[in-house]
């Protein structure tokens, strides 16, 4: 079995290390909300850098905020360790690039995480919407705005990135972004090319 470090313990990183652990394998956490162990799992570390210094750790999944995943894959790549990130990889085109570089020096492999493209239901549902005629369509997102780290158009693209990117997927490229500012009400706005 491996033995995995997953950076980031919210609902992305507590399924990763369900899923982990239900295939045998050991789970160490790092998330800077928690100040101890979270229980459930191996182990904790009290920082990234503690964890990357782990010789038993060969394996980190960057499950952190997504402003984080590009610095944080490149801190796991230069420790010598396999990194699988969720998206976004990267919030520029030159964080990525620097990852890219990053990943080439160290020969080790970046998997940014991309399942719910393969998930059967979901297949499905983008072969029926590929059937429909429409000119275009519109996803609201409701979220806890308050939450998010920030009030910027591009926390909007940041934060929402998941939800941005599945949707591409199901309906085709988008050509338009609002953010609830932009728009008077308290939802999220993503407008569809047909």
């Amino acid at each position: 079995p491996m033995m995995v470090l997953v950076c980031g313990y919210g609902s992305a990183g507590q399924r990763h290390a369900v899923n982990l652990m239900a295939m045998d394998h050991d789970v160490v956490v790092y998330d800077p909300a928690l100040p101890a162990h979270p229980g459930g799992v191996k182990g904790w570390v009290p920082s990234l850098a503690v964890g990357l210094s782990l010789p038993i750790i060969n394996h980190v999944m960057i499950c952190s905020a997504a402003r984080f995943h590009a610095e944080q894959t490149i801190q796991a790549l230069k420790a010598g360790k396999e990194v699988f990130v969720e998206k976004p990889l990267a919030w520029t085109v030159e964080e990525g690039e620097a990852v890219c570089e990053a990943a080439k020096q160290a020969r080790k492999v970046v998997a940014v995480g991309y399942q719910w493209c393969f998930y059967e239901p979901l297949l499905v549902l983008r072969q029926r919407l590929r059937t429909l005629n429409w000119s275009s369509a519109i996803l609201q997102y409701e979220g806890n705005r308050q939450a998010w780290p920030g009030n910027s158009y591009e926390d909007l693209l940041l934060e929402c990135s998941h939800e941005i990117e599945i949707a591409r997927w199901l309906f085709g490229p988008i050509s338009l972004v609002l953010d609830s500012a932009s728009v008077s009400d308290s939802r999220a706005k993503i407008k569809f090319l047909d």
